[in-house]
Formats: structure tokens, C-alpha cells, sequence
């Protein structure tokens, strides 16, 4: 009886550490963003604005638009379900639409609110690994590796003068040529 009561507390301690644990997120929830982008896929290079609405801490919506003000893509979160309302000629290609919905929720970090703790830096999704680098208790760079432990693709977040505000995010793919280039605007 001893023995049991002992493992259910054990238990209890472990998940609650477990649960208690979050990411300190760059971004606000609640709030509305607006950053100048940059996407490189192969020779193609396009560059505009992402505007990301957030309505609470997992719905929200992001629209990525030309300088001259079309739009490229328009797409919305809610409940972990993207829903496509805009996609330029393009981009409707499924590998590349499927790689940047991936791409917006790794950004936006909604990847990290799943998934398990294998260890204090190391969240595993759906047989992917994500490495999590702090600096100052600061979010610095998600490195994405499959279960082979292939390197996929590295997210890297810059701050200003060890502030809080970001200065860039970079997300780089390494299994094909796509990169996106992220300011934010103040």
C-alpha cells in the first residue's frame, strides 16, 4: 500500500513539472503583428508583409501580401485546423502549401503547445524532435529533426539589445531550398 501511494505521488509530481513547463513565447496572444518578409524557394524570391491576427493563444490568422498590396497567401487557424481562404497561383502547389502551413505553426509556435517533454530543451511531435535553445530565459532557436535525427529545419529568433523585442526571425528549411526572412515593423 505504501509502494502505491508512493508511485501516485511520483506521478502526480512528474506530470504536473511536466504540464508547468511552457515556452515563453515572443509574441503576445491577443494581439495583432506585422512583419516585412522575405520568401526565397528556389529561384523564386518574393517579398511583402505578414499580418498575423491572434484571437486567443492557439487561433489565429496569417496574410502575406506583396508591397504593391496583393495578396499572396490568407490563411486562418482555429482549433488547430488551417482553413485556406486565399492561395496564390503559385503557391497552391501541396508540398509547398503544406510545408508553410507547417512552416506558420512552427513560427508562431503553436507546433511546441503539443507534443510531449523528453527532456528540459526537447519536445517530440508526431516522431519529430524539437531542440530548444534559451538564452536569458529567451526563446533563441528551434532546430526541427525527424526521427532519424536529420536535421529538417532551424527557426531562429534575434532580440534587440537583450531585450525582449524582436529584431528578426529567420526560418530556414535544410531538406530543400525554402527560407523565410521575418522583421517585424514598429
Amino acid at each position: 500500500m505504501r509502494f502505491k501511494n508512493s508511485l501516485l505521488l511520483s506521478f502526480f509530481l512528474v506530470a504536473s513539472l511536466l504540464q508547468a513547463q511552457s515556452i515563453p513565447p515572443p509574441f503576445l496572444s491577443d494581439s495583432s503583428y506585422v512583419f516585412a518578409s522575405k520568401m526565397q524557394y528556389k529561384d523564386m524570391v518574393m517579398q511583402g508583409y505578414l499580418a498575423v491576427q491572434y484571437t486567443d493563444a492557439c487561433n489565429f490568422r496569417a496574410s502575406v501580401n506583396t508591397t504593391m498590396g496583393s495578396t499572396l497567401l490568407d490563411l486562418e487557424w482555429k482549433d488547430g485546423v488551417c482553413t485556406e481562404h486565399y492561395v496564390m497561383d503559385k503557391l497552391d502547389n501541396r508540398f509547398i502549401l503544406n510545408a508553410l502551413k507547417s512552416d506558420f505553426e512552427l513560427l508562431f509556435l503553436q507546433t511546441l503547445q503539443k507534443g510531449k517533454w523528453k527532456q528540459d530543451s526537447i519536445k517530440k511531435v508526431s516522431g519529430h524532435k524539437y531542440y530548444l535553445t534559451f538564452e536569458n530565459d529567451k526563446l533563441q532557436q528551434v532546430d526541427n529533426k525527424n526521427w532519424l535525427g536529420k536535421l529538417r529545419r532551424s527557426l531562429l529568433f534575434d532580440y534587440k539589445n537583450d531585450d525582449t523585442q524582436l529584431k528578426s526571425i529567420q526560418l530556414k528549411h535544410h531538406n530543400f531550398a525554402l527560407l523565410l526572412e521575418l522583421t517585424p515593423l514598429d
